[in-house]
C-alpha cells in the first residue's frame, strides 16, 4: 500500500489489501488486521510528522501548505508518492481526510 499520484484533483491511497497480518511498523505502532473504515482518528495516528517537516525543509516553497488544501498543491501530493501509510502521521496535517465506500481512503 504506497500513496500514489492519481490525478491532479487528489492523492488516493488504495485499500485493496487490507492489513492481513498485524505488522509493526517503523515507528513501532501495531497496524490492525482489517482497518475500520469508520476509525479515521486511528488512521490518523500513523502519519510521520517528521517526513513531512523533512519534506518542507526540502522544499521551504512548500511551508506554505498550512492554508491549502492537498488537492491544490500536486507538487506536495507528489512529494508523498511512495511513502507508505505507516510512515506517515494525519494528525499534524490540516487536509480533510475523507473516506469512501468503496474502501479507498483520498486526501481531499
Amino acid at each position: 500500500m504506497m500513496w500514489s499520484y492519481h490525478d491532479e484533483d487528489y492523492c488516493e491511497l488504495s485499500l485493496d489489501t487490507v492489513f492481513s497480518e498485524k505488522s509493526e511498523t517503523e515507528v513501532g505502532v501495531e497496524m490492525p488486521k482489517k482497518l475500520d473504515i469508520d476509525d479515521v482518528n486511528y488512521a490518523s495516528n500513523w502519519i510521520n510528522e517528521s517526513k513531512i517537516k523533512d519534506i518542507q525543509k526540502q522544499q521551504p516553497h512548500l511551508n506554505s501548505l498550512h492554508s491549502t488544501t492537498l488537492h491544490q498543491n500536486q507538487e506536495f501530493c507528489s512529494h508523498l508518492w511512495g511513502i507508505t501509510m505507516s510512515n506517515v502521521k494525519l494528525t499534524q496535517v490540516r487536509y480533510n481526510f475523507e473516506v469512501q465506500q468503496n474502501e479507498k481512503w483520498f486526501w481531499r
